[in-house]
């Protein structure tokens, strides 16, 4: 657990992932999570740049406005669900 702690406490010092800041500010009831090998790579201390989110409970048009700004945005595989 120290080592998710610590990749957590990491990502919110990167300015790269003040969308999931500005996502809470306009919706409250977001969930954001880290998910993929990112996890896997922090558990066998391995160095990995690739994140994969999942990101529940705000519409998707809402979600491509605040990623724009910030670059390329890839839903890849998305699933939406009601």
């Amino acid at each position: 657990a120290k080592r998710i702690d610590a990749l957590s406490a990491s990502l919110r010092r990167k300015k790269d992932f003040a969308f999931i800041s500005a996502l809470r500010q306009k919706y409250p009831s977001v969930e954001v999570y880290l998910v993929g090998g990112i996890i896997r790579d922090t558990l066998l201390k391995r160095n990995s740049k690739d994140y994969d989110f999942v990101v529940r409970n705000t519409p998707l048009r809402a979600l491509q406005r605040v990623l724009k700004p910030l670059g390329t945005v890839n839903l890849v595989g998305r699933i939406i669900t009601q």
